[in-house]
């Protein structure tokens, strides 16, 4: 059991969108982030649309392995934004790396490595993520619950 003070501390950094706003992740309306959510050093270069539902997932908006290319002052340095669109559903477990667009109406299954660009209207899945169906597909499985 934690601490009162532990408690409220880890409530208040994961899955919390205020948290994640004051860091500089841009964030749209009625998101949902849920459990632990790593945004990384660059939280700036995360933007996230309108109606998106993210739980614990791995954002990385650089690549630190200029590190082996280091001469006594600096090493070389890769930072790429993170672009997530409207009504985005992106499962447990998920890796999202530099530079990753992921347009809109998309859902990505749990364990998912999502590099380049989803394209809206799929359901994506696996590593790297794939097409898998069309979210119309996907919908159907709703249809009668």
């Amino acid at each position: 059991m934690l601490s009162g003070l532990k408690e409220r501390l880890f409530r208040y950094m994961l899955g919390n969108e205020n948290y994640f706003r004051r860091q500089g992740v841009k964030i749209g309306k009625n998101c949902r982030l849920l459990g632990a959510i790593s945004i990384g050093s660059e939280p700036h270069l995360i933007k996230i649309g309108d109606d998106v539902s993210i739980t614990e997932s791995i954002f990385i908006t650089h690549d630190g392995g200029g590190w082996v290319f280091k001469n006594e002052n600096d090493w070389p340095r890769f930072y790429k934004e993170i672009k997530i669109g409207n009504k985005v559903f992106i499962g447990t477990r998920c890796i999202i790396t530099p530079g990753a667009v992921i347009e809109d109406n998309v859902v990505i299954g749990a364990g998912s490595l999502v590099h380049g660009t989803l394209e809206s209207g799929w359901v994506y899945a696996g590593i790297p993520a794939k097409k898998i169906k069309t979210i119309n597909e996907y919908g159907r499985k709703f249809e009668n619950i």
